[in-house]
Parts: structure tokens; sequence; C-alpha cells
């Protein structure tokens, strides 16, 4: 029997790919150096690096020239956070810890002193100014600032 994939399904099936909530395109960095926008360039293998957005990728290429120029240090992504502690229920039951993955965490000299910022990336409401956020991030991010008060936590 042979394997098909979920994209080859759907074309097949006459449907289109999913949209993403905010219309973003997903960014595919291959080993080669080769990057690809919206899907996956086989010709160039599997991609070593993965991005949820064009703005996320872009960023992050902005990061890796601050980091070269000393303006911030350990450049890390997709890093977990944890939120809330997994834990045994009333019944005993296993309930699974939460987690956050932040987009980007480094550490930057702020107002005189080393701090870890944790960043994440989020669409621009044009008309509004205002981030495109859904109401489960908007939440994480509050716990994530309260458990974690040491850390400087920012949106671009």
């Amino acid at each position: 029997m042979t394997r098909i994939s979920a994209e080859e399904y759907r074309q097949m099936a006459g449907k289109s790919t999913p949209k993403s909530k905010h219309h973003n395109n997903k960014v595919y960095v291959y080993s080669d150096g080769s990057v690809s926008i919206g899907r996956k360039a086989e010709a160039h293998g599997e991609p070593v690096e993965v991005y949820d957005s064009h703005k996320e990728y872009l960023r992050y290429r902005e990061l890796i020239l601050l980091q070269r120029g000393g303006r911030i240090g350990d450049l890390r992504r997709q890093v977990p956070m944890e939120i809330q502690q997994g834990y045994a229920d009333s019944d005993g039951k296993l309930v699974k810890p939460i987690y956050y993955k932040a987009d980007f965490c480094y550490i930057e000299n702020y107002r005189g002193r080393p701090i870890e910022v944790v960043e994440d990336v989020k669409a621009l409401d044009k008309a509004t100014g205002q981030y495109l956020t859904t109401e489960a991030f908007r939440i994480k991010w509050k716990l994530l600032k309260a458990k974690y008060p040491d850390k400087l936590f920012r949106l671009v």
C-alpha cells in the first residue's frame, strides 16, 4: 500500500491547503542555504529550520546580527517554558504539564544589568495597531509573566 501525505490527499480530493489564522506563510530553510516561503521546495531535501511566518524568519536573522555585534547573547529559538507543572488530580489521574514555546529567548543588557528576554513574534493589525493574538495566547502570556517576573517579555 502506497502512503501519501496529507497535502497530496487534499490535492487529489480537490481540497486546498488549510489557511493559517493570520494568513502567514511558513518559511523553510535548507542545509544548502536555500529558503522557500509558503511551501516546501522538495528539490532541496528536508528543511533544517522552519519558521511560522516570514516576519519570524526576518526577526531571527536580525537577532543573529545583534548577537554577532555583541548587543545580545545566548540566542535560542523555540524555547519551551513550563506554565503549570504536571500533577495527579483527586482521582489519581495524571494531568500533563502545560508548556509555552517562546519564539526566541536571549540575554540583553537592560537598564544596566543583564536580563533574559522572552520574545514572541506576532502580526500587527494595521487598522488598530494591535498585535493579533488569540485568547489562549493572552492567558498564557499573563501566566508566564506572573511565573517568571525576573524575565522581560516582549512582543514584536
